[in-house]
């Protein structure tokens, strides 16, 4: 079973290996959450599927709350440590430049592919027309 995670910016992808939903308890999945945003003390968050409610019930599994694999649950929680939530979004502040160059240079290659594909189908046409 899988399940996303996204705290602010930052998504993580839980694995529980050969699990089915029902037998994944919400508490495994927390401790898991917790390792993989480094957060020291799990209970200090809560997991939310709508970034407003908790879920709640420790023992409860995973399927009890309707949650399949390949599901995105949220971390919420007003203890959460600050500076991982800023490192995050300056992280990604930092890598929207590169996207942003990126697809430009994506923009101009498809231009020039297209050209040039313009004009193969002109040289094309007028090599059968003689």
């Amino acid at each position: 079973m899988k399940v996303r995670v996204k705290l602010g910016s930052q998504s993580q992808t839980i694995v529980f290996e050969q699990q089915a939903p029902s037998g994944v308890r919400l508490e495994d999945l927390r401790q898991s959450v917790s390792r993989q945003f480094h957060l020291e003390n799990h209970s200090d968050f809560q997991l939310s599927l709508n970034q407003n409610d908790a879920l709640s019930g420790e023992d409860q599994t995973l399927d009890s709350f309707g949650i399949v694999s390949g599901d995105l649950l949220h971390v919420i929680g007003s203890n959460l440590p600050q500076e991982n939530l800023t490192r995050n979004v300056n992280q990604t502040q930092n890598r929207r430049q590169p996207l942003a160059t990126y697809s430009s240079q994506n923009s101009i290659e498809s231009q020039q592919h297209r050209c040039i594909e313009i004009h193969l189908l002109w040289m094309y046409k007028h090599q059968h027309r003689h």
